[in-house]
């Protein structure tokens, strides 16, 4: 194992990252944190040189979710490295212990900002995509609701009759129904929903 100071001479930056994982059950939590620091260490833009992790603590206000979070000693090879590092991993904290004073050229910058601008268009490519499936999704889910309410109130219903035809609580379902009233679909006549 090389210097640190040896390494940080050849360019490497000497950081301390915190790495944060929430989710559950608890052994997962524990699990996903070994897996993240093993692939960190076995790739070569890295040298882990210390790790301290910490027990899993359930998350105030939640019986079921656990968080932890991982204190690591690494050298990072380069900059782009660096960068990386951000987005493969999303440490909650990053400190570059050294060098003290970072030499960085015009072409590292632009293309440190070149591969930002690359991995930022693509989340955004990704969001769209799946905002535009989900808009799919909740249309089609829409109409099989009012298809499958007005299927169910052939005869008239109340409420709370067709929630148990068609899955959906009362008070979700309520809104729902107003709408397709408003929409001239669905007339209240009392406590019963019938086609209009």
């Amino acid at each position: 194992m090389e210097d640190i100071n040896e390494l940080v001479a050849q360019g490497w930056l000497h950081t301390n990252i915190v790495l944060q994982i929430v989710g559950a059950p608890k052994e997962h939590v524990e699990k996903t944190m070994q897996t993240l620091i093993t692939q960190m260490s076995e790739d070569s833009h890295y040298d882990v040189r210390d790790k301290k992790l910490h027990e899993p603590e359930l998350q105030e206000g939640s019986d079921k979710i656990f968080s932890t979070f991982a204190e690591i000693e690494l050298l990072v090879k380069s900059y782009d490295s660096l960068v990386m590092l951000c987005f493969e991993y999303m440490p909650s904290s990053i400190e570059i212990a050294s060098p003290e004073h970072l030499e960085i050229s015009n072409t590292d910058i632009s293309n440190l900002l070149n591969d930002l601008m690359d991995r930022l268009h693509r989340v955004d490519f990704l969001l769209k995509q799946k905002t535009a499936r989900n808009d799919i999704l909740e249309r089609n889910a829409a109409r099989m609701l009012k298809n499958s309410i007005l299927i169910a109130v052939e005869n008239p219903r109340s409420t709370g009759e067709l929630s148990k035809i068609v899955g959906i609580g009362t008070e979700d379902l309520e809104k729902f129904l107003e709408q397709f009233a408003s929409e001239g679909e669905l007339v209240k006549d009392g406590d019963m929903w019938k086609r209009k």
